[in-house]
């Protein structure tokens, strides 16, 4: 139970984060024993990864102040894939120890995990998926903050727990509609819970009844769904209730006329709106070309105002494009969990929006080839965030580009590039983060690679001097080599 405004005791909490744990064992514990029916291939492959760094600022500090130190790393690590006619399973495991030669006090061991487990219970009825995450986090962007582990300030930095499991059910009825009933819980369970970062647990449940293969130029869904939200500490959880038709009528070969009629009930702390419920719709067109190219464009009314959202994806053997825009009403949780769907790999951080529900605008364009001697990633992405509680709005904008080229036999150029831009709730600062690495890797055999690295973090802040007389400008050179091994 919470209680009114101190928040859980120190009693509850250690039994909720017990819980909590014990539930995330539980889970693994149900994905091997899914995964181990009728299994074709377990493979397991073991690794460990040696690395020597030279670091001009594991402080991350202004110039003045920073201090240099040599950082070994010893990372041994293990994968385990599994693979059956009803199951598929992913998990992968990485020890961090990292070694400090003038600043062994600093001296520590991470723990980074990940599962991926989809599960065929019942014969094309019930599945079940699973997934899980254990990593480390910056807890905000205002202090000093970096994309790796190498002397980061500990004080913005904290071990994150993250699983969610999802059983759903799918069944045709005949071929006039099918089904999908399905119930998610997500928890997020951060080691350092601060006023401004709140363990989560959250369940979705929903109800979908689409048109079936009776229909053809006529495309229906019929929709009902509720999420809540709860945060350690708080009294009050964040709930957002929807049903709605989906209509979408063939007017050409390629064509769709879309409109879409629903009703909202939520319930969240605002000074926005007087109310924060009541019937909406949208309509717009799609278009497919051809099987792998998408565009559709909607425009819609709901109760905060009007609502836009444009999303297109192109795809070919070596290329995938996709450009996305949406606004929606959002948590800091489910933010958090559409990161990591997405793949985890931009550098939009988590709000330090304690249990604020947000109006989010989103904004992505991702490009990803692949040729003969070269893989290319690159993404771009707007994040706004207008608090509906405070009335406070912050903002991410930023890209990232990831080349690996082969130019020479058995000898890879990775390089990475990272912008980031941020403004603050409470304040007029605005900051930039670059992060730059360049490498060149050589495969000695099949197993084994060795790679030089250089790498450069900068922070330029851009602040009132008179209400913050603090510097949060630094710079950082890291120079590396390291050898990995696989076995």
């Amino acid at each position: 139970m919470f209680t009114g405004g101190m928040g859980k005791s120190m009693a509850e909490s250690e039994l909720y984060r017990f819980t909590k744990k014990k539930y995330l064992l539980s889970i693994i514990f149900v994905a091997v024993i899914c995964s181990y029916g009728e299994v074709y291939a377990i493979n397991f492959v073991p690794r460990v990864v040696v690395s020597e760094t030279y670091n001009d600022n594991v402080n991350l500090a202004p110039g003045n102040i920073a201090e240099e130190d040599y950082i070994t790393q010893l990372n041994p690590g293990l994968n385990i894939s599994s693979e059956g006619s009803r199951s598929q399973t992913q998990f992968d495991y990485r020890m961090q120890n990292i070694y400090y030669q003038n600043n062994s006090e600093n001296d520590d061991t991470y723990h980074q995990a990940t599962l991926n487990s989809k599960n065929e219970l019942l014969n094309n009825r019930f599945f079940l998926d699973l997934n899980g995450s254990f990593s480390q986090k910056n807890l905000g962007t205002s202090d000093s903050i970096s994309f790796d582990n190498l002397g980061v300030d500990e004080r913005n930095r904290s071990n994150v727990t993250s699983y969610r499991i999802t059983p759903y059910y799918m069944q045709k009825l005949g071929k006039f509609a099918n089904l999908r009933l399905y119930n998610s819980d997500k928890v997020i369970d951060y080691e350092k819970n601060t006023s401004t970062v709140l363990d989560s647990n959250a369940r979705e449940s929903r109800l979908d009844v689409s048109n079936g293969d009776l229909f053809h130029k006529l495309q229906w869904r019929v929709s009902a769904s509720r999420e809540t939200t709860e945060y350690e500490g708080q009294t009050k959880e964040t709930m957002f209730e929807d049903a709605n038709l989906d209509v979408r009528y063939k007017v050409g070969p390629k064509t769709r006329v879309v409109i879409v009629r629903g009703y909202e009930n939520n319930e969240y702390p605002t000074l926005l709106a007087t109310d924060t419920k009541g019937a909406y719709w949208n309509a717009g067109i799609t278009w497919s070309p051809t099987k792998r190219t998408h565009f559709e464009v909607l425009r819609g009314d709901r109760y905060f105002g009007n609502t836009n959202s444009l999303s297109f994806s192109h795809e070919k053997t070596n290329m995938y494009l996709n450009l996305s825009y949406k606004e929606d009403l959002s948590t800091a949780s489910k933010y958090e969990f559409e990161l990591i769907d997405a793949g985890g790999g931009n550098l939009a951080l988590i709000p330090v929006a304690t249990s604020e529900a947000f109006l989010s605008k989103s904004l992505q364009f991702k490009i990803d080839m692949k040729s003969r001697r070269s893989t290319l990633a690159f993404n771009v992405f707007r994040f706004i965030r207008e608090y509906q509680d405070s009335d406070d709005t912050e903002q991410n904008r930023g890209a990232s580009l990831q080349l690996r080229w082969k130019f020479a036999d058995k000898t890879h150029l990775v390089l990475s590039e990272k912008w980031l831009y941020n403004t603050f709730r409470t304040s007029t600062r605005q900051d930039n983060v670059y992060d730059s690495k360049i490498g060149v890797e050589y495969q000695l055999d099949r197993n084994s690679f060795v790679e030089v690295t250089y790498g450069y973090l900068r922070r330029k802040s851009e602040h009132n001097q008179v209400s913050d007389p603090f510097d949060h400008n630094y710079e950082r050179n890291i120079l590396g080599a390291n050898a990995r091994f696989y076995f």
